[in-house]
């Protein structure tokens, strides 16, 4: 199981590539199938979906953007005397990554959810800075519901960085991946394989990457399959340079507020974004 707060788009690709064994991430119809367990299951009815997910060959890959205490299956699971037990990958990021991601999603995906009138990006951050909008829940308490849950129980819940699977360094990258295999009991030549990929664009794959529900607007123009943590900081950063007084106050309460309620790993990527553009990544 993928668990994220925000929106997954070519990490999803990158992911379900890994677990399903397809080594191109940027593949035609590399997650056509409803891998969104909450809302196939609404659509579809929960005795259909599972009956779709059963003929699905080989390992499978679910998402979901569900807190601990309403996963979608049972939970935690029970034990599996025989094969792989299922697994579960919760990806965080640092929290201006985090907004950056959802405004670029709700921009150019998810139209009819936009949170407010404005286009400026500063009244979004204002808005989860006072807690305004929370699709899918505080995304730190998400992020901290996680954590817990992979601290007390390490063998089923791991966390992983989408900022690191954000990067531009390849090796972080392959790091970052081969860390995943390695807990979901991959070969770790199939995560550097992938990520090798990742970085080869192949020509005309734009009207592949067109099909799926999810794409990163900036992939069908040539762009990267996944969002860069980088570029993300530095246009939450720019946008809050130029923000009126009353988000950048906002900004700096929220940021307070949550390393006073999070555990050192969550802590460590709201200390990120307080110490503002000296953080940034390239």
């Amino acid at each position: 199981f993928l668990v994220c707060h925000s929106p997954l788009r070519g990490i999803q690709r990158l992911l379900v590539g890994l677990v399903e064994g397809r080594l191109d991430p940027w593949e035609a119809g590399l997650v056509d199938k409803p891998h969104f367990c909450d809302a196939a299951a609404c659509k579809r009815g929960v005795a259909a979906f599972i009956a779709e997910a059963d003929s699905w060959p080989g390992r499978r890959c679910f998402k979901t953007h569900a807190l601990p205490q309403n996963f979608p299956c049972g939970y935690p699971f029970a034990p599996v005397h025989r094969g792989t037990p299922p697994k579960i990958l919760a990806i965080v990021a640092e929290p201006r990554h985090a907004i950056a991601i959802w405004w670029s999603t709700l921009k150019n995906n998810l139209k009819s959810f936009r949170p407010l009138e404005s286009d400026l990006f500063e009244d979004f951050i204002l808005l989860i800075s006072q807690r305004q909008w929370q699709m899918f829940g505080d995304f730190i308490n998400h992020a901290q519901s996680w954590a817990n849950e992979a601290m007390s129980n390490p063998g089923c819940v791991r966390l992983c960085s989408a900022d690191r699977l954000g990067s531009v360094d390849p090796k972080e990258v392959k790091a970052e991946l081969q860390n995943i295999a390695e807990f979901l009991d991959i070969p770790r030549d199939r995560a550097c394989e992938l990520a090798a990929n990742l970085f080869k664009r192949p020509a005309d794959v734009d009207e592949a990457l067109a099909r799926d529900e999810l794409v990163l607007h900036e992939a069908l123009s040539g762009g990267p399959l996944i969002e860069y943590y980088g570029s993300n900081v530095h246009f939450f950063e720019d946008a809050l340079n130029t923000a009126r007084y009353e988000v950048r106050a906002s900004w700096r309460a929220a940021l307070n507020d949550w390393l006073g309620s999070t555990s050192s790993k969550i802590a460590h990527l709201v200390e990120l974004s307080a110490r503002g553009i000296a953080s940034a990544p390239p």
